[in-house]
């Protein structure tokens, strides 16, 4: 089955940040996208299993912050 992919506001919706935020963390590296077309006017496309990523990651910081 092809992999989901999510626009950088419904990826920021779904965490709930700023679109910004989103943003800053692709041109961080911390995200993986694939874009679509080229220069300021390319959009781009998170994959699902990077979401996913992003939140086991948050969930394993938070828990290791509690212990």
């Amino acid at each position: 089955m092809p992999e989901e992919y999510f626009t950088v506001r419904e990826v920021a919706d779904k965490l709930k940040v700023r679109p910004k935020s989103i943003r800053q963390m692709v041109g961080r590296g911390q995200i993986g996208v694939l874009r679509i077309g080229l220069g300021k006017n390319a959009h781009m496309r998170i994959p699902a299993s990077e979401l996913q990523r992003l939140l086991r990651e948050a969930v394993t910081s938070a828990t290791s912050t509690v212990s």
